[in-house]
C-alpha cells in the first residue's frame, strides 16, 4: 500500500504482542547508556512504531491547510530509522 500526496492511510489490526527480539535489542541499547539497566528486569509494552512505508520521515506542509506542518515517521528516535 502506498499513500499519495494528501492521502491519509489508517491501518487497523496491528499486533499488540511484545516481540522478544525487539525487547532484547532495546534492552541492550538502554544498558549501553544506563549500565544499571542490564541488571533490572525488563518492563515491556507493545504499541505502534511511527514508521513510513519507505522508512523516510514525513516533514513538510500539509496540502490545503495553510500554516499546518507535519513531522512524523521518525521511529520514536528523533531521526530516520530502520525497522
Amino acid at each position: 500500500m502506498r499513500a499519495t500526496d494528501a492521502e491519509i492511510v489508517v491501518v487497523r489490526g496491528w499486533n499488540t504482542t511484545p516481540e522478544p527480539d525487539g525487547i532484547a535489542v532495546n534492552r541492550d541499547h538502554a544498558a549501553e547508556v544506563l549500565p544499571f539497566r542490564a541488571t533490572l528486569p525488563p518492563r515491556v509494552w507493545a504499541g505502534l512504531m511511527p514508521f513510513t512505508l519507505d522508512d523516510k520521515p514525513l516533514i513538510g506542509r500539509v496540502p490545503g491547510r495553510d500554516g499546518l506542518w507535519i513531522v512524523g515517521g521518525l521511529a520514536s528516535g528523533g531521526g530516520e530509522g530502520k525497522r
